[in-house]
């Protein structure tokens, strides 16, 4: 007979205080350490062990099923070999079933583990022997509040992990209002702690874990892993990277959102004078009304590389109390070569008066086919994608002013830890709807729908002169 010996995978050092005061009794844990250090492959390999040790139903969350299924069901470890992260802490020694579908594993004790989400609270009303929380601050607020009958009547364990994404998430208030408090074990790990990697940028004076440079990393046998890397190869944003790899509980952003990008753009030469005719051009809306108390209708123009996912921002307009037709008479006035046009998803509003979507009205007044952009299920995770974009953007600055200014605006509402959209705010006056354009174009071209559906204009080359381009006799192009 095999002999195995748990756990599995080795904590590294400095997990074992938490593996020892687990082990302890601490029945509520609160863990909460940098990106890569290993949260999930830690707190799996307890709930396993504690399964194996007492017979039970063992439950480990995300905040959705599918994320449960990507972060850890379907989690392929290149470092053990491309084995299955569940596979290798749960052997088939100890196994007696895996459901692939609902995705729950058998022991041979008897327990049962399920990996599930919280989105739909379904897990109300069953009992447990243990609870993970994985990404705790992305879980709705009252998970715990649910939870915490079923844990004291059960003296059921719960971990609780994640990144501290700030201050305004329950990950940090739980964190800080049970620091110390007897029966809790919390800890706060940052990059300075774990050393899992370093991170050299000179130009933002970051210089962290800088012994690491050039070092091999005993778990991985590569060298570690300068962060700057994955920020200047686009996989994420400066700001992201600060939050997930540094762990500070500092908020997003200080100040506007897209910050820091605005400054690489120009510090880079990327904020310059733009040829609007020199490619196709599409546009991004975001609607207001028709009043003069109204949201302003903003309109973005670019052209869109989506081969290399590069973006230049070559116009911009807003106005309000305008009925629609004045913004077509604009957009049909720069007389640019268009590929498509784009309105965000509320554009599908059925006007109780004439029964007509906004797209019903362009196409039968004023000859133009529009596209929807899908409602978002999450700002905050579009403005990460935002940021990423604006790695591969270039702007026209003298067109583009007020949209750059807008942008830089955008910012945080501290009350809420969500984006501001009071057009009332002194901070920003309003900057979410132009900047609500810049996020339509990157995310239209996120969900690949950015496509010259129009009928184009032939490019005009370079070695025209405008007084030349200015007389040919073009048919229009919008059909």
């Amino acid at each position: 007979m095999k002999n195995i010996t748990f756990p599995i995978v080795n904590p590294r050092w400095y997990q074992f205080e938490f593996w020892r005061r687990f082990h302890q009794g601490a029945q509520f844990n609160i863990i909460s350490w940098p990106r890569r250090a290993g949260k999930d492959l830690s707190t799996f390999s307890i709930l396993v062990n504690a399964a194996l040790t007492k017979p039970g139903n063992y439950y480990y969350y995300f905040p959705t099923g599918a994320w449960a299924q990507r972060a850890l069901w379907d989690n392929i470890c290149e470092w053990a070999g491309g084995k299955r992260l569940v596979d290798l802490i749960c052997p088939p020694e100890v196994v007696t079933r895996k459901n692939n579908t609902e995705y729950f594993i058998d022991l041979i004790n008897g327990s049962r583990i399920k990996l599930g989400g919280t989105d739909n609270l379904d897990f109300v009303g069953q009992g447990g022997a243990g609870y993970v929380l994985s990404e705790y601050s992305l879980h709705k607020g009252d998970v715990t509040s649910y939870l915490m009958p079923i844990l004291i009547q059960s003296n059921a364990f719960l971990i609780a992990n994640g990144t501290m994404r700030g201050k305004n998430n329950h990950l940090y208030r739980l964190y800080d209002k049970n620091n110390h408090r007897d029966g809790w074990f919390t800890q706060w790990y940052t990059l300075e702690d774990t050393k899992t990697n370093y991170w050299l940028n000179e130009d933002e004076e970051i210089a962290i874990n800088t012994d690491l440079i050039g070092r091999i990393d005993p778990e991985t046998g590569k060298e570690f892993l300068n962060i700057q890397e994955l920020v200047d190869s686009g996989a994420i944003s400066f700001i992201k990277a600060k939050q997930e790899f540094l762990n500070r509980a500092e908020n997003e952003v200080a100040g506007g959102y897209y910050g820091h990008e605005l400054n690489v753009m120009r510090r880079r030469g990327r904020m310059k004078s733009i040829d609007p005719r020199e490619d196709i051009v599409y546009t991004f809306w975001d609607l207001g009304g028709a009043k003069a108390d109204s949201d302003k209708t903003a309109i973005l123009w670019a052209q869109v590389n989506t081969m290399n996912n590069t973006f230049k921002v070559v116009d911009y307009y807003e106005n309000t109390g305008k009925l629609r037709g004045h913004y077509w008479d604009v957009v049909n006035a720069k007389n640019y070569n268009y590929g498509g046009h784009f309105y965000p998803h509320d554009g599908k509003k059925t006007n109780e008066w004439t029964g007509e979507t906004s797209a019903d009205t362009a196409r039968s007044e004023y000859g133009v086919e529009v596209r929807f952009i899908p409602k978002t299920q999450n700002t905050l995770n579009d403005i990460e994608i935002v940021r990423r974009g604006l790695a591969k953007t270039e702007v026209d600055s003298d067109r583009c002013d007020e949209w750059i200014t807008h942008m830089s605006n955008y910012h945080e509402k501290e009350s809420t830890g969500k984006p501001c959209h009071s057009n009332s705010c002194q901070e920003c006056n309003g900057a979410s709807h132009g900047a609500d354009t810049g996020r339509y174009m990157f995310m239209a071209n996120y969900h690949g729908l950015i496509e010259p559906y129009l009928q184009t204009r032939p490019k005009q080359y370079s070695w025209m002169s405008e007084r030349e381009t200015d007389c040919i006799d073009e048919d229009y192009f919008i059909v």
